[in-house]
């Protein structure tokens, strides 16, 4: 079976974290905070979530960087406070 790196999110749960984890450099507690978020927010479906979830991650790569241990930097307002910003701007406002 050939695991296809162009769609991440199809991934067994344990592989997606491992996926995460090479290219961001996120541990598995950070995996799960994010994930916990979105679905609190009203993701549902996994896929949905998992794409939020590596768009959310991209972001932070872009806008903050990785630190030199080869993990992504939250800044100094952490995860939390990132994910909150990120929900803000890429969530529509309902008319």
């Amino acid at each position: 079976m050939s695991m296809n790196k162009d769609h991440p999110v199809h991934l067994p749960d344990r592989l997606f974290v491992n996926h995460c984890y090479e290219r961001f450099g996120v541990n598995r507690g950070v995996y799960n905070t994010v994930d916990k978020y979105l679905f609190t927010a009203g993701m549902i479906d996994i896929t949905q979530r998992r794409a939020a979830m590596l768009e959310f991650l991209s972001y932070l790569h872009h806008v903050n960087g990785i630190k030199s241990n080869g993990r992504i930097n939250f800044g100094g307002h952490g995860l939390s406070t990132r994910l909150k910003e990120y929900w803000v701007k890429t969530t529509p406002i309902p008319q």
